[in-house]
């Protein structure tokens, strides 16, 4: 089966979901919208090879620093049960008072846990989430983790949060760790070091056909010992090109016109929890 493993959604009108004022100017000035249409979704899939793709939540942070973008987990999680062609992408940080119980209500349901350290302001090399990675591990669940884009589109992050190496503490308990963007633009070298040398490490090739990182892309593409360890993600709603409209399938092409072969899609089969789908 074949899977794009990163998609972004949200609603207003989903209990919970919440975008700032801050936030909703920083996605207007990147020409992104926060509400995602389902109905322009489900349509990029349906014209295009992948038979699903994970619709993904996105947690807060837990300090008192004030929130800016929030996706709960029952919104991407109701999506998949409606439509199937959604797998759901649940985000859990593992600051929450609540982490192991969030992730016991849904790690039935979901196919991944997403995480973006940076703007969700958690360090995951810091000790006290090992008994979190260890049930993590138990779930089967991979987790989906923003490592590379400092300055990425969610407002109020903190650098040097999503460096790969800082994922270390979660990989040696055993989960299996997909890196979205594969490190890049600047811990790309990092990311490479880390694929060649841990068997539960993957990356994922999402927004990685944009003009930021294209370079990356085309030095991956050369890189034909690793082809097994990377995954396909589009980042959908960002397009890979300007005036694309069916985002999905151009992402795809692109990597396909590059030498990347079909596995990138079908990898998910192995990484995923399969009994999920």
């Amino acid at each position: 089966m074949k899977t794009d493993i990163h998609a972004h959604v949200g609603n207003y009108n989903a209990k919970g979901f919440f975008v700032s004022s801050l936030q909703g100017d920083r996605f207007n000035g990147k020409g992104v919208s926060p509400l995602i249409d389902v109905p322009n979704l489900l349509k990029d899939v349906r014209n295009s090879d992948m038979d699903k793709v994970v619709a993904l939540a996105f947690d807060k942070p837990y300090d008192d620093k004030g929130v800016h973008y929030y996706v709960p987990n029952q919104y991407v999680v109701d999506l998949s049960k409606k439509h199937e062609e959604i797998l759901a992408g649940i985000s859990i940080n593992p600051e929450r008072p609540d982490a192991i119980d969030e992730l016991e209500k849904y790690k039935n349901d979901a196919v991944l846990v997403k995480w973006s350290p940076g703007v969700m302001r958690f360090n995951p090399a810091d000790k006290k989430h090992a008994k979190f990675y260890q049930k993590l591990a138990e779930s089967g669940l991979p987790v989906l983790t923003h490592s590379g884009g400092e300055s990425n589109i969610v407002y109020g992050g903190v650098k040097g949060l999503i460096r790969p190496h800082n994922l270390r503490s979660a990989l040696d308990q055993g989960v299996k760790v997909i890196a979205a963007h594969c490190g890049a633009p600047e811990y790309f070298e990092e990311f490479l070091e880390m694929v060649i040398g841990r068997d539960n490490f993957y990356g994922d090739l999402s927004a990685m056909a944009r003009k930021r990182r294209r370079g990356f892309l085309e030095k991956l593409a050369k890189m034909e010992e690793i082809h097994g360890k990377l995954l396909q993600g589009s980042d959908y709603p960002l397009p890979p090109e300007n005036g694309v409209e069916l985002i999905i399938q151009r992402d795809y092409e692109i990597k396909r016109e590059m030498g990347f072969p079909e596995s990138i899609a079908t990898k998910f089969d192995d990484v995923g929890k399969n009994e999920s789908r």
